[in-house]
């Protein structure tokens, strides 16, 4: 249907293939549903005819979006186009590849037939140019980045380890971004080869507890270049696969039980001497295949040895290959002279359990002791910055964090000690979600409980968007948990809200992601004269900023609703504790800072300031006389001191005040 979504979106990336590109563009464009899908070829710096070859594919039934990535490597262009992507399924194919004609509707429907997968794969053929040598069997298929596992479909898991090839794969783009796309460190760059991109992404994604598919029905076609098959093509390849390895740290082949030397397992140095045997020594009644398989462990060992070598301070295993008992989070705390509290906020980051979060303290420009504080904790990274705001002091922790999830917890707020292992487990049992968030604890400045009734939400974790407008259920941010690569991909926090801030940072996620709702207790949230949220003027006139901010996120006569409603909402409680405020300053004969408020009220809530007026001039008029203002202080007094002016068990109790 024109104008409709895509429901597949192509990555294809190139470098200085102009001539393959065109073929590979033509058997995508030619294929089946291509009308309901988008390519985007994400040119790596080509300096061939590469632009023009793409341009010339535009126009056509499929739509070809054309972007540059200036970063070398196959996975940042890979990553460029999945952050550029619109489709819900995002699908990889190589400049050298021909899809077959179904392709494209093969992909959609494997991921159909397998609502549990994250991903699929299937074959990627030869077309041999010249008869391939003797030797080079479907054992011999990986340096030529083929595949070709069987005409079943075979579940990938930890009992079925299979790494699918990147030239035929295709992900639900919502579990790749939860996973933190295709690692830099490993990626192919130029006209390199034996990296690991995406075997190390499968690895990660299955130690997160998603699944993949391989399904023979996707099929695509590789040229084999004839130099590919010699045996030095191989040698050469198995070398760079070894360094590529190394700089993984799968946990299982980091396991030894013979120790390690120069940070290299026992087991490698076997290898390579099993390789040298080979090598050297030959086998009289191995078949050709099986005796060169075995001479490769040593290029391979020798690459691997030589990057241990060259990189041997890092000796654990690598953060993305870790399996679930690892916390892989960041607890970020921006801090703003609050040297009172921060000691207590960086005590109950450390105290997490299991011990392994990374704490972050940010000192936005403090000019109290706030810096001796957190030097007094080794362990921290402490972050020292020009006053810029809560905003910018949560960004720079954003960027320096180097955890998967992300805890942004105020300088005078307090985690529970199981608040980060509850947020990550529900993310991972979660991994659609963005977010996932939890009851908070009032506290006073003591330390003391305050009695609340928090909000909390009744819909599916899609509808956050809708429920958020009508009322901000996450207290503070110290009671979510957040994807930093979702977090970052948001923008952060936007700094011209202020203290209304987090707020808009929630909205923006869940306009775009799932957030879940574990309800637990994780964090105690300190109310003191000094925090951001007790200026009531400023916290209502960002608030109410944010608010106009969604109005081009609305579409419905619901969301309308509910926008209406969350403004309604607002304006009532920020109003009214305005209104509380300017009762107590007048009492204390403060009469500036009571005409202030006064002049925020009738600016941002002039209604509540009416009938505060109009509840004064029906008591005026009820007494038969106008009422002197020590007297309306003291009923205000009177009223404050009352029991039944505060709320109990969730219920209010109306209190008769004769003036």
């Amino acid at each position: 249907m024109p104008g409709s979504p895509p429901n597949l979106s192509i990555v294809l990336c190139t470098y200085n293939r102009a001539a393959s590109l065109a073929r590979a563009m033509a058997a995508l464009c030619g294929g089946s549903g291509a009308a309901r899908a988008e390519l985007l070829v994400v040119d790596n710096n080509s300096t061939d005819g590469t632009a023009d070859v793409i341009r010339s594919f535009t126009g056509g039934r499929l739509t070809v979006r054309y972007l540059r990535e200036p970063r070398q490597g196959l996975s940042f262009a890979r990553n460029a186009g999945i952050l550029a992507a619109s489709a819900p399924l995002v699908a990889f194919t190589d400049d050298d590849v021909e899809a077959a004609p179904d392709w494209i509707d093969a992909v959609v429907s494997a991921l159909a037939r397998h609502p549990e997968a994250a991903w699929a794969g299937g074959k990627v053929l030869p077309r041999w140019t010249t008869p391939p040598p003797a030797w080079l069997d479907r054992s011999h298929w990986a340096p030529l980045a083929l595949a070709d596992y069987g005409d079943g479909a075979l579940v990938i898991d930890d009992s079925t380890p299979l790494c699918l090839v990147g030239a035929n794969l295709a992900m639900r783009r919502e579990a790749l971004i939860a996973a933190g796309l295709f690692a830099t460190d490993v990626q192919r760059i130029g006209d390199g080869g034996g990296t690991t991109e995406d075997h190390e992404l499968q690895i990660r994604m299955r130690s997160i507890g998603f699944r993949g598919v391989y399904d023979p029905s996707l099929v695509v076609h590789a040229p084999v270049d004839p130099e590919r098959l010699s045996r030095r093509f191989h040698r050469r390849w198995h070398y760079q696969h070894g360094r590529s390895f190394a700089r993984m740290r799968v946990p299982d082949f980091e396991q030894t039980s013979r120790g390690r030397w120069l940070g290299v397992p026992a087991h490698v140095y076997r290898a390579a001497a099993d390789g040298v045997a080979a090598a050297v020594c030959g086998s009289a009644t191995a078949p050709p295949s099986r005796a060169f398989a075995r001479e490769l462990a040593l290029p391979f060992s020798a690459g691997f040895i030589r990057e241990r070598i060259a990189q041997p301070t890092n000796l654990q295993p690598r953060a993305g290959c870790q399996r679930d008992t690892r916390l892989a989070a960041s607890v970020i705390i921006p801090c703003y002279n609050q040297a009172a509290f921060v000691g207590q906020a960086i005590e109950s980051a450390f105290a997490q359990s299991p011990r392994t979060t990374e704490v972050i303290v940010v000192d936005d420009g403090s000019t109290d002791s706030t810096a001796d504080v957190v030097q007094g904790y080794p362990a921290v990274r402490l972050i020292r910055q020009p006053n810029a705001g809560v905003s910018a002091a949560r960004n720079a922790g954003l960027a320096a964090a180097r955890g998967d999830f992300v805890v942004f917890l105020d300088a005078d707020d307090e985690l529970l000690p199981d608040a980060v292992e509850i947020g990550v487990d529900a993310l991972r049992r979660h991994p659609e979600a963005a977010a996932a968030a939890g009851r908070a604890l009032p506290i006073d400045a003591q330390g003391r409980a305050l009695a609340a009734v928090q909000p909390e939400p009744r819909g599916d974790d899609c509808a956050r968007f809708i429920e958020l407008l009508g009322s901000n259920f996450i207290w503070t941010p110290g009671a979510a948990i957040f994807r930093r690569a979702l977090a970052l991909r948001a923008g952060g926090f936007d700094s011209r809200w202020s203290g209304a801030a987090d707020y808009a940072f929630y909205l923006q996620l869940a306009a775009e992601w799932p957030i879940h709702w574990h309800g637990r207790l994780v964090v105690r949230y300190r109310q003191h004269p000094d925090s951001m949220s007790s200026n009531d003027a400023a916290m209502l006139r960002n608030t109410l900023a944010v608010m106009r901010e969604q109005r081009r996120r609305l579409r419905s006569p619901e969301d309308w609703r509910a926008w209406r409603a969350g403004v309604a909402a607002w304006r009532a409680w920020y109003g009214a504790r305005l209104v509380e405020r300017c009762a107590d300053d007048v009492r204390r004969g403060e009469w500036s800072r009571s005409m202030a408020r006064a002049m925020d009220l009738l600016a941002l809530h002039p209604l509540a300031l009416a009938r505060r007026l109009r509840g004064r001039l029906a008591r005026s008029l009820h007494a038969g006389a106008a009422t002197p203002a020590a007297e309306i202080s003291a009923a205000i007094a009177r009223a404050s001191e009352s029991p039944g002016n505060r709320c109990a068990n969730g219920t209010s109790v109306g209190v008769q005040t004769n003036v």
